[in-house]
């Protein structure tokens, strides 16, 4: 029998096949599926899509199956990476997951055999036992019997075929599954990437946005509108501390330097455990945040050598203004003072946030805002231009909220264009038009917010990665999060024979080049 050995390409955020951001970003999802495998003893390799479209000779090697795994929006990268595989390794498998699979027709007509829909874990572990996927065989009779995959049945004209949702893992569950430290190595620039460590899965928030809902029409989704987390990944569930604190580690022994700690709500940790057998958090309020968990996971993660020493920085994603109570931000404010957190605030106007199923008020969430500041943390906001129900109305209180904001001394806006995602209560709407003079309004009032915020980084120092050299630059990365820094060449000369790139360095801000890149020269190297 063949070798089992699996090629893995990462198409998060790359859409068409080429990252649109920038190149800092590492999710856990390909690692988890590499985690799953190394549990099987299945070889593999990663090749995030842009690096297989430049050297498709990747596809030379011996692989019985190809994994795909990416969000909804990276249809076209998915089809490019199985057209290069149809053309080398011909009927071999390809199976697609993540985000992505929430379409399974359309992720089957880009070439894939089968769709991992949901929660892999179990339905990897269950192909790799089961079936004959890992051998380089489709077997539909064997994908019958697997719990939460979609394929059509080529015998029955090409009749699609979905075997069921699995039940969310429970934390207990979860704590059997690890993502894999090792596969970090398969991407450039890993020790300079915010590398991301999930320790919540799922989502608190089950409201369901009544105004969306309409007699005899499609599926209800619960959670915000707009947004798909609960209906793929379930209700939110810890990851169980032992299992954070080993992959920390073993990320920190494989030479990572930025970690986030992911979840819809950092805050959400530990608050599933405060509830009977049986129930799941059913929302963002109750219980309170399990402060004596959080600060458990936090004391042994800063325990830890490199990061008690600054080498290596953890900062968390994303928190809700329902868990951010004074006594939370002043823990989150001892840990993590002075790093960017995000908070979504999505629109100025409370009539079309209720709209949209949020749960909590423009009040509490200014409050929240308010509260970060005072302990330290830098909030950065999130904003959505093109929302169904976007009115001039919203539109200029949104703007006013901007003024506000501005005033508080928030460093970052990032305002996202809406985009129907499937599985949510907003599938079938129109994405937001940039060139709407609404939309215009929004985007060149937040461009303007961001450059006002980067001109006040003229004269601070900021603690970075240098990650790359052009011809009249260097770029960098600040250390906990920020701007991208081009550093001159010439400013730098002097530090040159000791070789820049993939060091630590104190950088000094010196002007400003757009609403995302500042300039810079290096003090002195860490």
């Amino acid at each position: 029998m063949p070798e089992r050995r699996v090629l893995i390409v990462d198409v998060w955020a790359r859409r068409s096949g080429k990252r649109l951001s920038t190149v800092d970003v590492l999710g856990s999802g390909p690692r988890t599926v590499a985690g799953v495998l190394e549990k099987h003893k299945i070889d593999y390799v990663i090749a995030p899509i842009e690096i297989l479209l430049e050297n498709p000779k990747v596809l030379q090697e011996d692989f019985s199956a190809l994994f795909i795994s990416g969000m909804s929006s990276d249809i076209e990268a998915a089809r490019r990476a199985a057209s290069l595989w149809r053309k080398a390794k011909s009927r071999k498998p390809i199976v697609g997951g993540g985000p992505l699979a929430t379409e399974a027709s359309k992720l089957l007509d880009a070439g894939s055999d089968l769709v991992v829909i949901g929660e892999a874990e179990e339905t990897l572990e269950e192909l790799a036992v089961k079936t004959s996927i890992f051998d380089g065989v489709v077997d539909l009779n064997e994908l019958r019997a697997i719990r939460g995959v979609a394929f059509y049945d080529s015998h029955n004209g090409r009749k699609l075929v979905y075997t069921g949702r699995r039940r969310p893992l429970s934390s207990r569950r979860l704590a059997e599954y690890w993502a894999s430290a090792r596969a970090i190595r398969f991407y450039p620039y890993y020790w300079a990437a915010r590398v991301y460590v999930e320790v919540v899965r799922g989502c608190s928030n089950v409201t369901i946005a009544k105004e969306f809902v309409r007699a005899g029409g499609k599926r209800i989704y619960p959670g915000c509108a707009y947004c798909s987390v609960l209906s793929i990944w379930g209700p939110a569930r810890s990851i169980p501390e032992d299992r954070v604190v080993s992959e920390v580690k073993r990320l920190v022994d494989e030479g990572v330097r930025r970690i986030v700690l992911s979840g819809s709500d950092f805050l959400d940790y530990g608050r599933d455990w405060q509830l009977k057998p049986g129930e799941f958090l059913a929302s963002p309020r109750t219980p309170p945040p399990n402060l004596r968990q959080v600060e458990s996971l936090l004391k042994r993660l800063f325990s830890i050598p490199e990061i008690s020493t600054g080498e290596v920085v953890v900062m968390v994603e994303n928190l809700k203004p329902s868990t951010l109570s004074e006594e939370a931000v002043k823990l989150l404010g001892q840990y993590f003072h002075g790093t960017p957190v995000n908070v979504g605030v999505e629109s100025g106007d409370e009539r079309l946030l209720e709209k949209m199923g949020r749960p909590f008020t423009l009040k509490e969430t200014l409050k929240a805002i308010e509260l970060l500041i005072k302990h330290g943390l830098k909030p950065h906001v999130y904003l959505i231009y093109g929302l169904p129900g976007q009115s001039k109305e919203s539109v200029q209180k949104t703007l006013k909220l901007l003024d506000r904001l501005e005033s508080m001394g928030v460093e970052k806006i990032t305002l996202y264009r809406f985009t129907p995602l499937p599985a949510t209560m907003l599938e079938e709407c129109k994405p937001g038009d940039p060139d709407d003079p609404l939309n215009k309004l929004l985007i060149e009032r937040v461009r303007e917010f961001n450059l006002k915020a980067k001109h006040k980084m003229i004269g601070k120092k900021l603690m970075a990665i240098i990650v790359a050299e052009t011809s009249k630059a260097y770029i960098a990365y600040p250390i906990k999060h920020g701007p991208v820094i081009k550093v001159d060449r010439v400013s730098a000369r002097s530090f040159e024979g000791r070789g820049l790139v993939g060091r630590k360095a104190k950088i000094l801000i010196t002007g400003v080049e757009s609403d995302r890149v500042v300039r810079g020269r290096v003090i002195t190297l860490g």
